[in-house]
This record gives structure tokens, C-alpha cells and sequence, in this order.
């Protein structure tokens, strides 16, 4: 075939519509690949920012009054304090009862919610009721200074003395000066009021102290009736509980101003709402003939243990 100008004319424009082809496609793969990196960069951000907000609302606080009343539940930590508060197992199940056991149910019946209760112990007071336990409040805890490191206080209805027990046969303790004695051996419960007072009101040094920790208070007790120990500090209530049981012990520093303790409900600190609600309820469930009742019955005892504070 005879090669002329016109066919080397129709041969490169051929060649030139082919390489533009080509290349177009190479830049369209091109372009697909560079929107396919976007993509992937776009994606790998959005799910950055979701799981740095998602992080950051898992560190928000919670709030209280919004989750009690979306979810119907009120979710309660109860304590071994009768009459105030008490829980015992009876017949395979936990029962909660005591003074602000029905209080509490007073207020969630006037609220059209539902209560929860959750036995506390006292080593739980105040670091793990509200962050491991996820509880809303805890009722009829002594307000201390340890505790409000961790948790508000309201509804401050009474107030209750520290005192002591001693073995009937044991003289060595009989004025709070006697507490400062090398020689004098001291039992408390941890976590309680009476541990709190012992190691940061009276600094009694660690080799002079047993702590027990016991949800029941009255365990640490037996110390002292085994005369393992010369006293044993805790409130007025429990001490004289044991006492009227136990007639080998006695009871002490009745009338000495020992450590005053307001006896309170604790909620999640900081969460002032909630804090007002509770307050403002449970003040509120107070004033019902049944709990009226049931708080004169107490407050009548001739021992004059539990006291109105306001």
C-alpha cells in the first residue's frame, strides 16, 4: 500500500484520538482513586469525631432528675442504721425497711415512680455508691467531712451522738481524755462515722486501732465483749442497741457532746437539681399522717438516741 500524506494525516489523527482516550481514562481512574482517598479520609474523620464525642458525653455527669424521671426508677442505697434504715435477707430475698426506707416509698408513690433499694455498705460511702454502684442517693447517712468529698447531703431531718462501749470489767476508758492514751485499744467500723471521727478528729495512730469492715456495725462490737479491745466509738443508736443485748458491756460518754452527727440522705455532688428535688419531695412525703407517725414514734424514745435537727 502506497503510503501518501492523506493516509499519514488519517493515521496520526488516530493515533491522537487514541492517546486522548487513553489518557482521559487514566485520569478518570485517577480521579476515581483520589475520590475513593477522600472518601476513606472523610470516613476515618467522621468516626474520629463520633468516638471523641461519644468519649466526651460518657465523661458528662449524669443527671439525675432526667433519668429518674424518663426512666420511672428511682434507684436507692439503703444502709445497715435502724430504726432509720435497715435490709436483711428473709426468705431468700433482701428486705429493706426503716424510717427512711418508707419514706423513700412515700415520695416515689407521689411521683408515679418506681424504687429500687441496693444494700450499701459502709466502705461504699462515699467512692463507689454513685460511680460503681450507679445509685441516686443513699439514705440516712451521717453527714462527715470525708463524705462530702464525694457527694451533697440534704434532707437533714435528725441528728445522732457518737459514743463508746467498753467491757463491763474494763475501767481503763472513761473520759474522751482517756482516748489519747498510748495504751488504749480502739475498734471502729470502716468507712462509718465513728472510723472517720477516731482517725481524723482524734488521729489515733494506725497501731492502736482495729478496723473492721462490716455492712453490720454491731460486728465490731464483739471485740469489746471479748475484751480484745478497750472501746469501740460509733453512734449513740448502735452502741446502745448492743448494749441492751449484751449485758457484759457498757455504755459511754452519754453525756459528753462526744461528735454531733446530722443524719441525712446523700445524693451525686454537684447536681444541684436533683439535689432540690429530692429535698423538696421528701420533705414533702414527710408530712404524711403515716410517716408522721412513724417519725414521733421515733423521736418519743425516753433515750432521746435520735433527735430532730430540723
Amino acid at each position: 500500500m502506497e503510503i501518501t500524506p492523506e493516509l499519514v494525516t488519517i493515521i496520526t489523527a488516530i493515533v491522537g484520538a487514541i492517546t486522548a482516550i487513553v489518557v482521559a481514562i487514566i485520569q478518570v481512574r485517577g480521579q476515581k482513586e483520589e475520590k475513593k482517598k477522600a472518601e476513606e479520609k472523610i470516613s476515618k474523620l467522621a468516626g474520629q469525631i463520633q468516638s471523641r464525642d461519644s468519649s466526651e458525653a460518657s465523661l458528662l455527669p449524669i443527671k439525675h432528675l432526667d433519668r429518674v424521671k424518663t426512666s420511672k426508677i428511682l434507684r436507692a442505697g439503703a444502709v445497715k442504721h435502724p430504726p432509720l434504715s435497715e435490709f436483711s435477707w428473709e426468705k431468700g430475698e433482701m428486705v429493706f425497711s426503716g424510717y427512711y426506707v418508707q419514706l423513700c416509698k412515700q415520695v416515689c408513690v407521689n411521683n408515679n415512680i418506681i424504687v429500687q433499694f441496693f444494700p450499701v455498705d459502709w466502705t461504699d460511702i462515699p467512692d463507689k455508691v454513685f460511680k460503681e454502684l450507679d445509685l441516686d442517693l443513699v439514705l440516712s447517712v451521717f453527714e462527715t467531712v470525708k463524705r462530702c468529698e464525694g457527694g451533697d447531703f440534704t434532707c437533714c431531718f435528725h441528728k445522732v451522738r457518737l459514743t463508746g462501749l467498753t467491757n463491763l470489767q474494763n475501767s481503763r476508758v472513761q473520759t474522751i481524755d482517756d482516748l489519747y492514751k498510748e495504751d488504749v485499744r480502739i475498734v471502729v467500723t470502716k468507712g462509718e462515722a465513728g472510723w472517720e471521727f477516731v482517725t481524723r478528729e482524734l488521729k489515733t495512730p494506725r497501731h492502736r486501732l482495729i478496723v473492721v469492715e462490716n455492712s453490720n456495725i454491731t460486728e465490731m462490737m464483739d471485740y469489746v465483749l471479748n475484751d480484745r479491745v478497750d472501746v469501740a466509738i460509733c453512734d449513740e443508736v448502735s452502741c446502745q442497741e448492743y448494749a441492751s443485748k449484751n449485758h457484759n458491756v457498757k455504755h459511754i460518754f452519754r453525756d459528753d457532746e462526744v461528735y454531733i452527727c446530722k443524719n441525712c440522705i446523700m445524693v451525686p455532688k454537684h447536681d444541684n437539681e436533683f439535689r432540690d428535688w429530692v429535698n423538696e419531695e421528701f420533705r414533702k412525703a414527710r408530712n404524711t399522717p403515716k410517716l408522721l407517725e412513724m417519725e414521733n414514734e421515733i423521736l418519743s424514745d425516753p433515750l432521746k438516741l435520735i433527735r430532730k435537727y430540723s
